[in-house]
């Protein structure tokens, strides 16, 4: 349940993709580590033990290809699906990519994305998901690991 509430928690937030696109924003392709932490997501009704290990920074690794560059699919969780967004407005340097997606569907809201690559080993984005339901804030960190991706 732990799982599925975290994987729930990411495609609503941060699924969405720190997406970059591949014409402009220099980022390494091959296994990446992301840690995220989540805010303002509400936890009423879980039970406290869940609630707690969200409130936790979520670490997963992710394979970033050539591919999810040119369609914007960096620093998703494994599990992670956002067939119901679509990017509406994009800018992309080098170095910063600025994004705004419109999500329908169960998590149906705007979502504003702001990625910085100090390098193309590394990542940092922040991520606003604003629902009916409330605002939801994801801080993300990215680390280059390597060029082949593990299984």
């Amino acid at each position: 349940m732990k799982r599925s509430i975290v994987a729930a928690a990411s495609v609503a937030s941060l699924a969405t993709g720190a997406g970059l696109l591949a014409q402009g924003f220099s980022l390494r392709t091959g296994s990446w580590s992301f840690t995220m932490t989540m805010q303002g997501m509400s936890l009423e009704g879980l039970p406290p033990e869940v609630q707690a290990e969200l409130k936790k920074p979520q670490t997963f690794t992710s394979c970033v290809t050539t591919e999810d560059l040119k369609n914007l699919n960096v620093g998703r969780p494994p599990d992670s699906d956002d067939e119901d967004c679509k990017t509406i407005s994009s800018k992309v340097t080098a170095t910063v990519a600025d994004l705004t997606r419109e999500c329908s569907g169960g998590n149906a809201g705007t979502e504003t994305q702001h990625f910085e690559a100090a390098t193309p080993q590394t990542l940092k984005g922040t991520i606003v998901k604003k629902t009916a339901a409330g605002t939801t804030t994801i801080a993300m960190n990215g680390k280059w690991v390597g060029p082949k991706c593990e299984e």
